[in-house]
């Protein structure tokens, strides 16, 4: 699985100096919040389905339900499993 995240803020920068009104900062600044607003809910749905991955590795944080079926020691381990062995790793919340 690959980021959808850009790897810079997908905003005009070149335009700034050219901002010459309130009316031109006003459309600029809501390119600006577009922008924001966009990378927010692609953080969100991220934090929301609880875990990032690799191509090799699925990583989330241990829930009540991994410790209660004894996959995790507390709530908020970070639980790392490998999608083709299967080997896990767990490390533990200082």
């Amino acid at each position: 699985m690959s980021s959808k995240l850009p790897k810079t803020l997908p905003i005009d920068r070149i335009s700034i100096k050219g901002l010459k009104s309130t009316t031109d900062m006003v459309v600029w600044l809501m390119g600006f919040v577009k922008a924001l607003d966009n990378l927010y809910a692609l953080l969100r749905d991220h934090i929301e389905n609880g875990g990032m991955g690799t191509p090799n590795w699925d990583i989330k944080e241990a829930k009540a339900a991994d410790v209660a079926s004894g996959d995790a020691n507390t709530v908020g381990d970070l639980m790392v499993k490998h999608k083709t062995t299967g080997v896990e790793h767990l490390f533990e919340s200082a």
